[in-house]
């Protein structure tokens, strides 16, 4: 595909990198004009015929991954879809109606762009993380285990800063880094109502009856704290937090991840 660059006016972060989008996004961090890693366009013909499925995540969304020769197709249930560029650096957005809707914009800052960023090094993780005075708190743990909702009991209560939820996106540079993906955390009712949020700073999330989305704080990239590794894991101080929930203060040993299929 020969992508075309439309104006391009909003800049975001996003795991650590620049994105030009030439239509506004709810629940990413704006930046100011600057130099882009990666670019998104909306379209509003047609996507492209999948080739092959090599993938289907499990979830609510029904998201697949195709093969688009060189390129990468992923799909939705709710009619959204996503045409990557194999290095990363171009999506197109399409969208049946031919507009953006909530859950076309959930889809792509909540599932593929943390996706995205692997394809320029980064690493995913089914994770939230908040940050304090420097340090950053990877939470780790299967849905609901309560990681979105510790994320969100320390930024109400405490004042930390939420980075990312869900997937988080960590950068390898000469410091391992939390790199901010989207804005606050989403939360079911009870959830909701143990933690008595400020209704102004509640909305429903889109395709999710009843789950609320928790705007919080954002901050920039964050370094993870480093604390000694033990000889029986790849972690340092791993410990229980709630239910199935883990939490990790530590650099995670750099590998180098396949990228194929996401």
């Amino acid at each position: 595909m020969v992508y075309r660059r439309a104006s391009q006016p909003f800049c975001y972060c996003a795991g650590g990198l620049v994105l030009a989008s030439n239509i506004d996004l709810d629940g990413l961090v704006k930046v100011g004009n600057t130099d882009a890693d990666f670019h998104f366009t909306f379209e509003t013909g047609e996507p492209p015929h999948p080739h092959s499925c090599v993938l289907r995540w499990p979830g609510r969304y029904g998201l697949e991954l195709h093969r688009l020769n060189a390129e990468w197709l992923m799909t939705s249930r709710f009619g959204a879809a996503f045409q990557v560029s194999g290095d990363g650096r171009q999506i197109v957005g399409f969208c049946v109606g031919g507009q953006p809707t909530a859950v076309f914009n959930d889809i792509l800052v909540r599932r593929v762009l943390p996706r995205v960023a692997t394809l320029r090094g980064r690493i995913a993780l089914h994770a939230s993380a908040v940050g304090k005075h420097g340090r950053a708190l990877v939470l780790l743990g299967p849905s609901k285990a309560g990681k979105s909702t510790i994320a969100a009991a320390l930024a109400l209560r405490h004042s930390w800063d939420i980075l990312s939820d869900d997937i988080c996106v960590l950068d390898f540079g000469s410091k391992v880094t939390v790199a901010p993906m989207g804005t606050g955390v989403c939360l079911w009712p009870d959830s909701q109502k143990a933690l008595d949020f400020p209704a102004d700073s509640c909305r429903a999330m889109p395709a999710y009856p009843g789950k609320i989305h928790f705007e919080g704080f954002t901050a920039d990239s964050i370094h993870v704290t480093a604390r000694r590794q033990s000889a029986k894991s790849n972690y340092g101080s791993v410990r229980p937090l709630r239910r199935q929930c883990r939490a990790i203060t530590c650099p995670i040993r750099k590998a180098t991840p396949p990228w194929h299929p996401w």
